[in-house]
Formats: structure tokens, C-alpha cells, sequence
């Protein structure tokens, strides 16, 4: 089983959450702060830097981890990368790797669902 930390539209609740079908919800958790939060218009992406990101924990088996990885383009839109949580446990983040469109506005809090009620 790996441990996936999403932080946007797979999120419960989010609209591609049923992406998550079969994950096992492991909590609510936070990264490192060394990251920024960018609402891309359709969809947040992370990047490297100093903020931490809020979102939450999965433990999937290989196809769905499968799944998620076309789903988030892997390794050529997002890359799944390891990331140690601001507990000191570690997970795997799809990071952006494509360039940022000129509209991408960052998140300066670091949370998609609270920066979608704030919109």
C-alpha cells in the first residue's frame, strides 16, 4: 500500500474525489512548509517553496495508485514524489512540474477547499 497525500480535487468532498474509490482515508494532514498552493483556474497545483499545504492521507494499493498516476498525467503534468508531513510522517504529493499558466494565482494558506468557500 502506498500513502498518497492530495490536496486538491481528490480531496472528500472535491469533485474528483470518486478518483479515490477503494483508498483507505488515513486523516487530515499538513505538509512540511515547503511548498505553494496555486489555483490554476480548473485545479491546484503544488510546487516547491515555503508554505505548508493542508489536505489529507490515503493508503492505495497499485491499481488504483495506477489510476491516480494517469489521471494526474505522472510524471510529465504532475510528478509523485515523497513528502514528509508536519508530523513526521512521510506520504507521496503529485507535484506540478509543468509550467504555471500566467493565471495561476498563488494560495498563500495553503488550502483548496478553504480557498474555494473564500472565492
Amino acid at each position: 500500500m502506498a500513502r498518497i497525500f492530495v490536496y486538491g480535487t481528490l480531496l472528500r468532498g472535491a469533485s474528483n474525489h470518486h478518483r479515490m474509490d477503494g483508498a483507505g482515508f488515513v486523516g487530515v494532514a499538513q505538509t512540511q512548509p515547503r511548498f505553494e498552493l496555486f489555483d490554476l483556474g480548473w485545479h491546484p497545483a503544488v510546487i516547491p517553496g515555503a508554505t505548508a499545504i493542508v489536505g489529507e492521507v490515503f493508503e492505495v494499493g497499485p491499481a488504483l495508485l495506477g489510476a491516480l498516476d494517469a489521471f494526474e498525467q505522472h510524471p510529465s503534468w504532475f510528478c509523485r514524489t515523497p513528502v514528509e508531513l508536519a508530523d513526521g510522517s512521510w506520504a507521496e504529493i503529485y507535484l506540478y512540474v509543468a509550467a504555471l499558466p500566467p493565471e495561476a494565482r498563488r494560495i498563500g494558506h495553503g488550502d483548496w477547499l478553504r480557498h474555494l468557500r473564500e472565492r
